[in-house]
């Protein structure tokens, strides 16, 4: 093996064991979504609602100019 080709698997064998990390999480009812489920419900539909029509409502203001209105 040359010089080169050893020192490329030595550096690639060290970053793989520095990838391993420890993680714990602990997961109980009704407390994996912070803020509770009704709100986060009420903020993606009005995401969701202005996200939508954005487009829309600026179409209808570029018409809007463009007819001189």
């Amino acid at each position: 093996m040359s010089l080169v080709l050893r020192s490329a698997v030595r550096a690639t064998r060290a970053a793989q064991k520095m990838q391993v990390r420890a993680l714990h999480v602990e997961n109980k009812v009704d407390q994996t979504i912070p803020g509770g489920n009704k709100a986060l419900a009420i903020k993606v539909a009005i995401y969701g609602t202005i996200g939508f029509s954005l487009p829309f409502i600026a179409t209808k203001i570029s018409q809007d100019k463009a007819r001189g209105n």
